[in-house]
């Protein structure tokens, strides 16, 4: 360890390595934790609004970064051993502070990121903890822990001082937005600071009419227990350069806070990366953050743990629904922020522990069904997905025949920003087939609430004026976070928010979803009580589905095609599964109807879409030498309709060819572009076989590996190159859980603790 007095020298001795898992697995129970190589590690995944990465393989390489990619933020950690001052987090902004090594890659599990340091005969491990569990909707709370353990391996006592702070840059959507800050006291055994912008302007609007792509309402909050064993902690509010250089030089903070304000979040900014130097008010590096020091000694033996707590207030308003502005569902029976984060601090240990048994309990499932190399690509993907939605509360405010309940929005934040569509949802449901199916009816029901026109009001605004009239599902509701149909809006530029229709994918992925989730809860309430709908639905698959027309499909490097066969087959296996519904609601004349339609279809298809000449299935009709993956066979084996049994063989058989297979994956279908798809793979390799699947995964880990796109798990890429394609962070990677959805019964998902999810009908 005494290495380490050469800071860039790398700590790699055997010694110091084993050290480091001796650490991790008595101190902290890290059992569960997987050294990760990806191109980004979640720090703070909420929403698509707080979602914050760590785009770089240390974190004093870098400045965490917004989910867009596009906002690198102020959040620094620094560590004094025995008047030494390191780097935990955040790149160089203080001089004469170097980083402390770091003992090998992040660790990542499905609600922890830890990050190991090591020097001056001290191991410390900085944990970023968020326990969000997709079976208890309770839990999806805007907030994450960050832990600092500290632990002597010398023998020796030592002087430790720990140093946080986060900036203003994480509240506002420009850097030059007025920011304001105060202390807070409603939490006694706890010191409390926020930050925000002085405009609270909700649900803001930029200069190109759409929705700001970064919240800039409400309060960021850094919220310190006060009574922590063995530590004593202080804070201060004001210019972050000003605490950093004071913290290097002296140790300590500054006294009195700052408070001539409102100043700008970053006075000096470049690509959104702030001026590091003196600071203070007026200066031209000014940078508001709030700051935390703790102090205390590290022992052998024994860790020496300091918390704090970072969190995300947005008043409520969280997704304005025609007009309406809906809060978290966490808030729904009227719990305040201060209550959820009074909670949050004082059960900070044993919400440490469900984490840790959480992950311990789904693991070990995960494991076994597809290995280490599946377990490392889960405990990367999970946070992502979930974060990708945000779950809203609607208490019933436009009438109508849909009760209060839960609303979840995916937002396709880093592409298009479109929202409430079932379509970017619709990948990762085998996430929520296997963990929570009634999710999938909260994904589904603000489009089925515009589409029975409750929502309509005539002359109304907000959306309210449109009428739904159409034989096929709607794309979208609008850009996150107002669902209003922007695109509707007379007068609005074409270029913004273009409306789309996907009129098959759509309809077919609505269908296919809710049928699927009722017959695995047997709750059928969100199919009876759009009944009407879905029939008409149904019936415009029935005469449009064999063969679609020219229509874009979410695979939209494709383009709009027409004839093509894997939208094809999406249609008729939605009309298999709308039977199945049938006849569990017993309904059987329609049931047996369409079990002889989609039986025909199903036949019909095999003529159209099988190549005499090349022996395969097109990529669409009127292409002979064309192939795409049929990644929609999934639902043929999750719904055991059996319709496509053998061209499940024929399709696997195919996929083992070199035409297909690449080093980081296959490409998904025949065109000189075509990317490969992190959903789409998951979905057809658990179809094929346990082989095809763990070859899959393998391939995935080493695109993950070498991918040059420094950015949340990119879903979609280059097989050859690995260079990801935008968008990322997208909830496309809990397509990655689609094995265990298909062996749901064998491995069903685990009962871990006993309340988890009872009031998610409600």
């Amino acid at each position: 360890l005494e290495q380490g007095k050469n800071t860039s020298q790398e700590m790699s001795t055997f010694m110091v390595r084993s050290l480091a898992v001796v650490l991790a697995l008595v101190s902290l129970g890290n059992t569960q934790l997987i050294a990760v190589q990806a191109p980004a590690v979640p720090l703070f995944a909420a929403n698509p609004y707080t979602s914050w990465w760590l785009p770089c393989s240390s974190p004093t390489l870098c400045w965490p970064n917004h989910v867009l990619g596009d906002r690198p933020v102020g959040l620094t950690a620094m560590i004094r051993v025995d008047n030494e001052n390191f780097r935990l987090l955040g790149p160089e902004c203080t001089a004469d502070v170097p980083e402390m090594p770091s003992l090998g890659l992040p660790r990542v599990s499905l609600t922890r990121t830890v990050f190991m340091f090591g020097a001056r005969g001290v191991q410390v491990n900085m944990t970023f903890a968020m326990p969000r569990f997709v079976d208890d909707p309770d839990t999806w709370q805007p907030y994450t822990y960050l832990f600092f353990d500290v632990l002597s391996l010398d023998g020796r006592l030592h002087q430790i001082s720990l140093y946080l702070d986060a900036s203003a840059q994480l509240a506002v959507n420009e850097d030059d937005e007025n920011v304001v800050w105060a202390r807070e006291m409603w939490l006694p055994n706890a010191t409390s600071m926020r930050i925000g912008t002085a405009a609270q302007k909700a649900f803001g609007i930029g200069a190109d009419g759409a929705p700001l792509p970064h919240i800039n309402w409400g309060w960021l909050r850094l919220t310190v227990p006060k009574h922590q064993p063995n530590v004593t902690s202080t804070a201060w509010l004001g210019s972050a350069n000003v605490a950093r250089l004071q913290f290097a030089s002296q140790g300590s903070l500054p006294l009195g806070d700052e408070t001539v304000m409102p100043r700008p979040a970053c006075s000096a900014a470049t690509n959104h990366t702030c001026t590091c130097g003196p600071g203070g008010r007026g200066a031209q590096n000014d940078w508001p953050a709030m700051t935390t020091l703790f102090q205390f000694f590290s022992k052998p033996r024994i860790a020496t743990r300091a918390l704090t707590v970072l969190s995300y207030d947005d008043l409520g308003l969280s997704h304005r629904f025609f007009g309406v502005e809906l809060p978290d569902y966490w808030r729904r029976e009227g719990a305040s922020f201060e209550e959820m984060l009074t909670t949050a601090v004082t059960q900070a240990q044993s919400q440490l522990a469900l984490c840790l048994e959480y992950e311990v309990a789904l693991l070990g499932i995960i494991k076994q069904v597809g290995g280490e190399t599946y377990e490392a690509l889960l405990a990367i993907s999970y946070r992502q997905a979930l974060a990708a939605h945000h779950l809203i509360w609607y208490g019933g405010q436009l009438g109508g025949k849909t009760p209060a309940g839960p609303l979840l929005f995916a937002a396709d934040i880093a592409d298009t920003g479109n929202t409430a569509s079932v379509v970017f949802s619709f990948a990762a449901s085998p996430l929520f087939m296997w963990a929570q199916p009634a999710l999938v009816a909260a994904v589904a029901r603000p489009l089925l609430m515009f589409m029975t026109n409750e929502t309509y009001l005539p002359g109304g605004s907000h959306g309210r004026q449109f009428f739904f009239d159409q034989p096929f599902s709607t794309h979208h509701l609008g850009i996150y976070p107002l669902s209003e149909l922007q695109c509707r809006a007379s007068g609005r530029p074409d270029g913004i928010t273009p409306c789309i229709d996907m009129p098959i994918e759509a309809t077919a992925d609505l269908i296919l979803m809710l049928s699927a989730a009722s017959l695995r809860t047997r709750d059928f309430s969100p199919i009876t009580t759009y009944q009407l709908l879905l029939d008409k639905f149904v019936d415009y698959l029935v005469d449009n589905g064999l063969d679609p027309a020219v229509q874009p499909t979410i695979d939209t490097w494709q383009g709009s095609l027409a004839h093509n066969a894997n939208l094809a087959l999406k249609a008729i296996l939605a009309i298999a599964s709308y039977a199945q519904v049938c006849t569990a609601l017993n309904r059987p004349l329609l049931a047996q109807r369409l079990t002889r339609v989609a039986g025909r279809l199903a036949l019909e298809w095999r003529v159209h879409a099988f190549s005499n000449s090349t022996r395969n299935y097109m990529r669409t009709y009127d292409d002979a030498a064309s192939w795409s993956i049929k990644y929609n066979l999934f639902w043929d084996r999750l719904l055991q309709t059996f319709l496509f049994t053998d061209v499940i063989n024929h399709e696997c058989a195919f996929y083992s060819s070199s035409t297909v297979r690449f080093q980081y994956g296959w490409r998904t279908d025949s065109s000189a572009d075509s990317p490969s798809d992190v959903g789409w793979l998951a979905w057809m390799s658990a179809v094929c076989d346990h082989a095809e699947m763990t070859d899959i995964f393998s391939r995935l880990s080493q695109y993950l590996t070498h991918t040059p796109t420094l950015a949340p798990f990119p879903d979609t890429f280059d097989p050859v190159t690995a260079a990801a394609r935008a968008p990322h962070g997208r909830a496309q990677v809990g397509g990655l859980f689609a094995p265990l959805a298909l062996l749901a019964e064998r491995f069903p998902y685990p009962t871990w603790r006993g309340t988890a999810g009872e009031e998610m009908g409600s």
